[in-house]
């Protein structure tokens, strides 16, 4: 009597060194591959576990299902089938071990697996190159420039490798040498992202508009189809705009241009859209034109940080805080490093007036992004109080000019002899009040010829704990300008005081002053030699509340730049990272007002 034993199948976690089908698992691999490179990873996936029943000795097919599960954006599936001996110790299972733990945020252990697969295969230049973009990522440029370096070793003039390390360069303070190296690429090779690279470090190095000028006429003509090089050169000259009012409008002419595109991308033509909104709200030049541009952008890409970030301050101004912050939490929790997300939290929170509320957001902040969350919380808290006080002293304006208007309407209608003495105390406090008024505006009031040297003067007293750290040039032929001396000396103390700050312990500052277009104009020229700015920064320097100092209000320059432009100036900026930095505070001269035959800029009668 013979027994007949049923066949049970093994399951998948049993099939330890197992194959049942090598042949066939072979021709399923290779079915997965081709989907693999049809960009079809799902498909893929399923066809690779069916490999891995038949054939479970073959570390690639596991490697090649991570990949599957990797590029579905699975990660943590992909890393469960990376993990352990089965999937082998060749250079391919560490090198997408390392890209995982990448994408998960684990950069140091990333940077180990990417080692692992160097010590597989140390010809391996993807390794390499991923190695230097997390170590740049990590602060670590000296670091990264070493493994450009074996890069370029392992493929002498890779293009990937010279890339890697003009960032390194410029994350090292060598502005001049990264450009150097971008260069050494031939203009035929220069990707959009070597031109991005290049820009950024001519501008870090202060070349001047006309060298940028050129690298972008050349990239404009050999990639005109690439919609981001025009994007990039408008954002270039709205940057510029900020000293150069004609570069605003050449600006707005490239977006435009680019808006009747037939082929953009939706979410290209709503950064478009976006950077054409901000460009137009700058100064008040067409803030209804801004409100239609940035409706436009968000119907494009409603998620967009940038459009939430627009929204968001459109909603402050008409006292929306609730709107404004599910706008906030939103790009918080896609870029919580975002520089202007600060500011514009604690307008909110300035504005809400339930207690509760704030609380809760807060501690909805912790639990969004409890990495960054101490430091954002610092920030956004002592901005808070400064917003605060600045929006308490808007209520004080407003209090104080309505209780002198009344006051004056009282001593009016005391006409009785009797009500004497009453309606001299009425006009008594009406003269107060006037006076104290005063005291809170930020428009020049009292309007004389002024010597540029008197202004220097006064605001060197005004901003110096230690006058030795100034050094001051000036011609002794400078014209007049007009103005009010103690508004603009301490226009010009804000602007000192900030690069005294931003200096190196000892290290001086310089102030020079001189004319321009044949005497038209005098300006006030303050150098720090501290660490510069960052270009992504530089727009929102003059910001209220925008500082890169922990302890900073970022209210000095923003200020400053108010004072100077009630005076007929401009307020320019021009730095880079590494220094230096140069703020230039711009005044008509005395004669040119005149000879326009203009009443002197900011002069106002007292408001009653």
């Amino acid at each position: 009597m013979s027994t007949r034993h049923a066949y049970r199948r093994p399951r998948l976690d049993s099939l330890h060194g197992r194959c049942l089908d090598a042949k066939r698992a072979a021709r399923l691999r290779e079915l997965a591959s081709a989907y693999l490179e049809l960009g079809q990873p799902a498909a893929a996936a399923e066809i690779l576990k069916g490999a891995l029943v038949l054939d479970n000795t073959r570390a690639v097919a596991r490697v090649w299902l991570a990949l599957s599960l990797y590029r579905q954006g699975d990660f943590a599936q992909a890393l469960a089938w990376l993990e352990g001996p089965p999937a082998g110790e060749g250079p391919e299972r560490w090198f997408l071990s390392g890209l995982v733990l990448r994408d998960l945020g684990r950069l140091p252990e990333s940077l180990a697996a990417l080692g692992r697969a160097l010590a597989a295969d140390p010809a391996f230049p993807d390794a390499y190159l991923e190695r230097g973009r997390i170590l740049l990522r990590l602060g670590r440029a000296a670091e990264a420039l070493a493994e450009a370096g074996r890069l370029l070793e392992a493929r002498p003039g890779a293009s990937t490798g010279l890339l890697l390390r003009a960032r390194a360069l410029l994350a090292l303070g060598h502005a001049t040498e990264a450009a150097a190296v971008v260069r050494e690429l031939p203009t035929a090779q220069r990707s959009f992202e070597a031109l991005e690279l290049l820009i950024r470090a001519l501008r870090i190095g202060g070349a001047p508009d006309g060298e940028v000028d050129a690298e972008f006429s050349t990239a404009r003509e050999r990639l005109s189809a690439d919609a981001r090089v025009e994007l990039l050169y408008a954002r270039d000259l709205m940057l510029r705009s900020l000293a150069d009012p004609g570069a605003a409008e050449r600006a707005e002419g490239v977006l435009r241009r680019l808006l009747e595109r037939p082929a953009l991308s939706d979410a290209t033509r709503a950064t478009v859209c976006f950077s054409l909104s901000e460009l137009l709200a700058q100064e008040n030049r067409d803030p209804e034109g801004a409100r239609r541009m940035l409706e436009q952008g968000l119907s494009l890409a409603p998620d967009h940080p940038q459009g939430l970030l627009a929204r968001a301050s459109l909603e402050l101004g008409r006292r929306r805080p609730s709107r404004a912050l599910r706008d906030l939490l939103r790009v918080l929790l896609v870029d919580p490093q975002e520089p202007r997300l600060p500011l514009l939290l604690a307008r909110a929170l300035v504005i809400i007036s339930d207690d509760e509320a704030v609380s809760g957001f807060l501690g909805l902040l912790l639990h969004a992004v409890p990495a960054e969350a101490p430091a954002l919380l610092t920030r956004v808290l002592r901005l808070t109080e400064e917003e605060g006080r600045a929006a308490a002293l808007e209520d004080v304006r407003r209090e104080a000019h309505r209780m002198k208007n009344r006051l004056a309407v009282l001593a009016a209608n005391l006409t009785d002899d009797r009500q004497g003495e009453v309606r001299e105390r009425a006009q008594e406090l009406y003269r107060d009040w006037a006076a104290f008024l005063k005291t809170l505006r930020a428009a020049p009031e009292r309007v004389q010829p002024l010597d540029p040297a008197d202004v220097l003067r006064r605001a060197v007293q005004e901003a110096a704990g230690d006058a030795g750290r100034i050094a001051c040039s000036l011609p002794g032929d400078l014209p007049l300008v007009q103005g009010d001396v103690a508004a603009l000396a301490s226009a010009l103390a804000n602007v000192l005081r900030n690069a005294l700050e931003a200096s190196p312990p000892g290290q001086a500052i310089e102030v020079r002053v001189r004319s321009r277009d044949e005497g038209r104009r005098v300006e006030f020229c303050v150098i720090d030699f501290g660490p510069g700015i960052a270009l992504a920064d530089q727009p929102l320097v003059f910001e209220p509340g925008f500082s890169r100092k922990p302890s900073g209000s970022g209210l000095g320059l923003s200020v400053a730049r108010a004072v100077v432009l009630g005076h007929g100036g401009r307020l320019r900026l021009a730095s880079a990272p590494g220094g230096p930095t140069t703020v230039t505070i711009e005044l008509p001269a005395l004669g040119d007002i005149l000879g326009r035959g203009e009443e002197p800029h900011g002069r106002t009668g007292v408001a009653g």
